[in-house]
């Protein structure tokens, strides 16, 4: 299909996305990249990008992959995400990697802002409430940190994170 039509910018991101699907993320990057060259505003190349991107900031590649020739930034991943968003405003594993990503730059209004209508969507996600309350602990809201340490109790009664942070 590429070699048909090498005008089309969905054909590379969607092989980007079947390799980054199958961890082959050297290859779903530079298919990435292609389509992105061919369309700047592709959306699926984006999210395999900021996918990608955010894994490697978190330690969370393959072992045995080959380094990166240069190493990605939050910022470089973040933007990504952010424009692969609007054609997937309902994943919410796209809106708790943003989440996350903002969390480290310490934006927490900007967490909040992603993560709140996933809980509203959502309301036993684990993962997003817990973020909810890092959030919040950065913003300095102890009591809005403590009620979505709450939920995620209630929902996984054993998120250890969870448990010793309540604690505190």
């Amino acid at each position: 299909a590429a070699e048909a039509d090498p005008k089309s910018a969905a054909i590379p991101a969607e092989i980007a996305t079947l390799n980054a699907r199958a961890n082959r993320t050297e290859d779903a990057t530079r298919a990435a990249g292609q389509a992105l060259a061919i369309d700047p505003e592709n959306a699926e190349a984006h999210w395999v990008l900021g996918t990608i991107f955010a894994a490697e900031l978190e330690g969370r590649v393959e072992a045995g992959r080959p380094a990166p020739t240069s190493k990605p930034t939050i910022d470089d991943a973040i933007s990504h995400l952010e424009r692969a968003r609007p054609s997937r405003p309902l994943d919410a594993g796209l809106s708790v990697t943003l989440g996350r990503l903002y969390l480290t730059k310490r934006d927490f209004a900007k967490a909040r802002q992603l993560l709140d209508p996933v809980l509203e969507r959502e309301p036993e996600h684990a993962e997003a409430a817990y973020l909810i309350a890092q959030a919040s602990l950065g913003a300095g809201d102890l009591d809005a940190a403590a009620r979505s340490l709450d939920v995620v109790i209630a929902a996984e009664p054993q998120f250890t994170r969870a448990l010793i942070d309540r604690a505190d």
